[in-house]
C-alpha cells in the first residue's frame, strides 16, 4: 500500500508539473488604434501568429480604441503591470524610450528611404535603451508624415499662431515644437479631439492623413497643408517583467518567433501604411478638403523656427550623441544617393 501510494503521488506530481509547464501565459495589450483600422488589423495578425507559433502557450487579450485610456494611461498601466504590451505612437514611445524622439525632430528627413535607412541603423540602440529601463521594444512601426489639417484657411506662420491648435500633451517633443513656433496649443486627449472639433474648442490638427481619417476627424476639417513637418514612428513595447515569464528554455525560440513576425507583419505594413497615407490624402481631396499652398518663404520661416527644437531636445529629452549618430547615418545615406 505505501508503494502504491508513492506511485500515485509521483504520478500526480508529474501531471501537475506538466500542467504547470504548459500553462498559458496571458498578456493584456492596450492601444488607441480603433477596431477596423489598418493599424488594428495588422496588430491582430501579428499577435495571432505569435500565439500560433510560440513554443510555449501564450494568449494576447487586446483592448483597442482607447478603452484603456489615452497613451499616458497605457504607459502607466504597462509600468504597473495592468497591461503587459502596448502599441503606441511617438507619444507613448517618448515616455518609455525617449531616444526614439530623435526620429520625430521637425524637418529631419526628406524621404521614406532616409527614414528606413536610419531606423534600421538605430533600432539596436533603441532596443538596448528600452532593456535598460525594464522594457522590450518589440518593433517600430510607421505612423507617417505629420501635416496640418484645419477648419480655417491660412498659409503663414503668423496665421497658424491665431488658430486653436490641438496639442497632444503626452508628447514632450510636440510641446517644444509648439513653443518654438509660438503656438498656444490646446491639450486634449485623443478620444476627445473629435468633440473638440465639433464644439469649436479646436480648429487645427497636426497629424497624419491616415490618423485624420481613421479617427473621423476629417468630417470636421476643410483644409490640408502638406508640409511634412516631421515623421512620426510608432511601436509595440512589452514589459520586460512580463516577457521574462517565458520559460528560460524556450525564450530564445520565442524571441525568434517574435522577430520573424515583426519581419512578416511590420515591414510590409510600412509600405501599406504609406500607400494608405497617399490614398487618404487623395480621398479627402475628392471629398472637398482643399489643399493649401504655403510660399517657399513661409516654409523657410517655419523650418527655421522649428529647428530650435533640435538643440533643446538634446539637452532635455535624449543625449546629444543620439542625434549625432542619426546625422551621421543621414550623411552616409545622402552621400551614397547624391541627395542633400
Amino acid at each position: 500500500m505505501p508503494r502504491m501510494l508513492t506511485r500515485v503521488l509521483a504520478l500526480a506530481m508529474i501531471l501537475l508539473t506538466t500542467t504547470a509547464s504548459a500553462a498559458e501565459l496571458r498578456f493584456k495589450v492596450g492601444t488607441l488604434a480603433p477596431d477596423g483600422t489598418p493599424w488594428m488589423d495588422n496588430l491582430y495578425g501579428f499577435l495571432h501568429d505569435i500565439e500560433a507559433k510560440s513554443p510555449t502557450p501564450v494568449k494576447f487579450v487586446t483592448y483597442p480604441g482607447g478603452v484603456m485610456g489615452d497613451e499616458p494611461d497605457l504607459v502607466r498601466k504597462l509600468k504597473f503591470n495592468q497591461l503587459q504590451v502596448i502599441a503606441v505612437t511617438v507619444a507613448g514611445l517618448a515616455q518609455l524610450v525617449p531616444e526614439t524622439l530623435v526620429l520625430s525632430l521637425p524637418f529631419l528627413f526628406n524621404s521614406h528611404e532616409e527614414i528606413d535607412y536610419v531606423v534600421e541603423k538605430m533600432t539596436p540602440v533603441f532596443e538596448q535603451k528600452a532593456k535598460e529601463r525594464g522594457f522590450e521594444l518589440i518593433g517600430l512601426g510607421d505612423n507617417g508624415w505629420i501635416n496640418i489639417y484645419s477648419k480655417n484657411r491660412f498659409n503663414t506662420l503668423d496665421e497658424l499662431r491665431q488658430q486653436k491648435v490641438w496639442m497632444w500633451n503626452g508628447n514632450p517633443l510636440e510641446l517644444m515644437f509648439f513653443e518654438a513656433l509660438g503656438i498656444n496649443g490646446h491639450p486634449v486627449g485623443v478620444p476627445e479631439v473629435l468633440i473638440g472639433l465639433q464644439t469649436g474648442l479646436l480648429d487645427t490638427i497636426m497629424t497624419s492623413s491616415t490618423g485624420v481619417v481613421a479617427l473621423q476627424w476629417n468630417t470636421e476639417l476643410r483644409y490640408q497643408h502638406q508640409l511634412q513637418l516631421r515623421y512620426e514612428p510608432g511601436g509595440v513595447i512589452a514589459s520586460k517583467r512580463a516577457w521574462d515569464k517565458i520559460p528560460a528554455a524556450q525564450r530564445a525560440a520565442y524571441d525568434k518567433v517574435v522577430d520573424d513576425m515583426v519581419e512578416k507583419w511590420f515591414v510590409p505594413f510600412k509600405k501599406k501604411n504609406r500607400d494608405d497615407e497617399r490614398m487618404m490624402t487623395e480621398m479627402m481631396a475628392k471629398n472637398g478638403v482643399e489643399f493649401v499652398e504655403w510660399s517657399p518663404a513661409e516654409i523657410d520661416k517655419l523650418r527655421t523656427e522649428a529647428h530650435k527644437v533640435w538643440d533643446r531636445a538634446t539637452k532635455e529629452l535624449f543625449a546629444p550623441e543620439i542625434l549625432t549618430m542619426v546625422q551621421q547615418h543621414l550623411k552616409e545615406f545622402r552621400a551614397s544617393h547624391g541627395s542633400h
